[in-house]
């Protein structure tokens, strides 16, 4: 192996061993930005930062904290972001959700779970219906422009969720969830802190029979309506998450994470036409996965601080596909069974210096090692005659990836905010594969007494291709080029009164050399360009502490600029997207919560040429939640209806989105 190679891995090594050395305090955030203390000493979760924190100033960053998250009645990750601007959750043909962030893919998102990546190794995907809300304290949404500090990855934005932690005393909660469908939840926390030692754990069981299709639905040949075909799942989640203040300088952090599941993967209701695919037949057998970080934090003094850690996150499946709906035979070409086993880990070191009015230095270095294995076989052999015979798979790839960067903020005067931020990501692969890029970002802000700000930013982000697109058997590609974008935004918001802001935000993203499989050949392949354009317009206003209004629409514009390119504007995006959401409390304690999103103009294409364009239909979801408070808040009881009128929706062609659901549950706390 060459040195370069080993980089990845000595890093990784290095990092988790002094993450268990290392002890002390970052600066504190905003007191707005994070959860309450349990000591003096906090708990930082992906680099360390500033009470300054320019950069999440100067784009566009959103946070959904653990309120959001509770009026929504949100069971995952992917239902507590269905209403964010610019965020797209469908679900198509791998069965399970995925996130759009201004028109790009979920494999262009950095998810973390405290600073620990939470993806496949295979593709670049997660599934966010992995992650449990009960373990969320809340997740900070960074569109686009975000800091070098994070390295390689992160095009269209990062997701990071920070858990919950221990809190001070002991406390218990408990929740039980019934939904139409024979939909079960069941889940249970415990948290507190004594003596320097802070502890949360968590735990739950969910149990589908599968979710409703609209009434108005016509049954197809594949799919009758009512009970949508194959969309049961069978889900188990263990969270553990402990902390230790050796003094008033220093801590250490370790967090475990568990899941376990079995789920089907619906699939298209029509038959293959010039607009549809071949139906797929696939079940999850069985999901297996487990998380793992050590973490260390160390005041120097008062001016520097350092902060380590190191993870690994792995992740079996057992996925079969099958001959028709009816899952049972395997005698037709592409029948498989495999198994993938996809491995992350790694490590990274973050430092900050503050020189007080003349600025903070951020610096960063970051490692990984990614692995993925396929064992099994599938029905791909021509024996002639139409028949097919089966081929064993084994399958083990791996690669290495690397960055440093250094980021510089400084406030020269009051109400006027820099950042300046220089990176470069290196990638090492099996078969010679290798590749480096630089990371930019620049931006300010400035606030004017008016309680106006503006801002602007641009940036150079940086996405090496995957493991599947390199080296995948049925189509990798060993010469891919790493995706690369320049990213630019502007923004201005405006406080009206003590409780309400509005801001209008602008973006242009500029991705070139954007990785996609070529529908002709199979064999993944870069584009030239793609152009993604867009307006953000928000509304948000708490007028009273009982009454909460927000109110978002984003128009996107999103190109293929390659030249001789048969596509102009980019399929199964939405181009308009409207959310508004309504909360009030009454003096009862009673809760009323409505909320509603609109999707327009989605355009799809003919899979065949000359190509052909075509758009789906409309909708709007329309979502009612009822709760009431009861024995002083330790109980809550709640009632609520997903898709009041029933609509029809889709964003991937004939993947038809859940009908009405009804829900209710009741929560204790201890």
């Amino acid at each position: 192996m060459s040195l370069r190679k080993c980089r990845p891995i000595a890093f990784a090594l290095f990092a988790t061993s002094f993450s268990l050395l290392t002890s002390g305090p970052a600066a504190a955030v905003e007191p707005t930005d994070v959860p309450s203390a349990v000591s003096a000493v906090p708990v930082y979760d992906v680099y360390v930062t500033t009470n300054r924190d320019i950069v999440s100033a100067i784009t566009t960053t959103r946070q959904v904290n653990r309120e959001d998250i509770w009026e929504e009645s949100a069971r995952n990750l992917d239902e507590a972001l269905v209403h964010q601007p610019s965020l797209v959750v469908r679900t198509g043909g791998e069965g399970s959700p995925r996130i759009d962030i201004r028109g790009l893919r979920t494999r262009q998102i950095l998810t973390l779970i405290d600073g620990v990546p939470f993806y496949t190794s295979q593709d670049d995907t997660f599934d966010p219906s992995l992650i449990p809300s009960q373990i969320i304290d809340h997740v900070d949404i960074t569109y686009s422009n975000s800091s070098v500090l994070y390295g390689d990855g992160p095009i269209a934005g990062i997701i990071q969720i920070h858990t919950r932690s221990g809190e001070e005393g002991i406390h218990a909660e408990a929740l039980g969830d019934f939904r139409s469908g024979s939909q079960l939840l069941g889940q249970g926390s415990v948290a507190g802190s004594y003596d320097g030692v802070e502890g949360f754990a968590a735990g739950r069981y969910i149990n589908s029979n599968g979710w409703d299709l609209p009434n108005s639905f016509n049954a197809t040949p594949l799919e009758n309506g009512g009970r949508r075909d194959n969309s049961d799942r069978d889900q188990a989640n263990a969270f553990a998450k402990v902390g230790y203040v050796f003094n008033e300088k220093g801590r250490a952090d370790a967090l475990f994470n568990y899941v376990h599941a079995e789920y089907g993967v619906p699939w298209r209701v029509e038959q293959q036409t010039d607009y549809v695919g071949r139906a797929r037949f696939e079940r999850v057998d069985h999901l297996e996965g487990v998380t793992g970080q050590l973490s260390g934090q160390y005041d120097v003094n008062k001016q520097a601080s350092l902060r380590s850690w190191g993870f690994v996150n792995r992740q079996v499946e057992d996925r079969s596909g099958y001959d028709n709906q009816n899952l049972d035979t395997q005698l037709m070409r592409n029948a498989f069974d495999l198994q993938g086993t996809t491995l992350v880990s790694g490590g990274a070191i973050h430092g900050r210096y503050d020189a007080g009015k003349f600025g903070s230095l951020r610096l960063a270095a970051n490692g990984r090692y990614e692995q993925f294995e396929s064992d099994g076989r599938i029905r791909d052999v021509n024996l002639g005659g139409g028949n097919f015979g089966f081929r064993d798979i084994n399958e083990k790839n791996s690669l290495g990836a690397w960055s440093i960067a250094a980021e510089y903020e400084v406030k020269p005067v009051e109400p006027v905010g820099l950042v300046l931020g220089y990176g470069h990501a290196f990638l090492d692969g099996q078969q010679n594969v290798s590749d480096d890029a630089f990371l930019f970002l620049g931006g300010a802000y400035v606030d004017f007494p008016t309680g106006t700000r503006l801002r602007a930013s641009a940036a150079h982000k940086l996405r090496f291709p995957s493991l599947e697109q390199l080296y995948a058997v049925d189509g990798g590609n060993l010469d891919l080029e790493s995706e690369r974008c320049w990213c630019y935004e502007v923004g201005i918001s405006q406080q009206i009164g003590p409780n309400t802001r509005f801001g209008v935000t602008g973006y242009w993203l500029e991705i070139h050399d954007y990785i996609e499989r070529d529908d002709t050949t199979n064999i993944y392949d870069n584009r030239q360009e793609l152009q993604s354009r867009g307006v953000e317009v928000e509304l948000m206003s708490n007028p009273w502490k009982t009454l909460v209004l927000r109110t978002a629409y984003t128009y996107l514009d999103a190109h293929d600029r390659s030249s001789g390119s048969q596509f102009d504007r980019l399929d199964n995006r939405p181009r308009h997207k409207f959310d508004a959401e309504a909360r009030y409390t009454f003096p009862t304690e009673t809760g009323f919560r409505i909320a509603m999103s609109f999707y327009d103009d989605i355009l799809i294409y003919s899979r065949t040429a000359p190509l052909r364009t075509d758009h789906l239909n409309s909708f709007a979801i329309l979502d009612v939640r009822l709760e009431q408070a009861l024995l002083s808040n330790r109980m809550r009881v709640y009632f609520g209806v997903d898709n009041v009128t029933d609509e029809e929706s889709e964003i991937n062609v004939a993947f038809p989105q859940p009908g009405r659901s009804y829900y209710g549950g009741v929560d204790f706390r201890f």
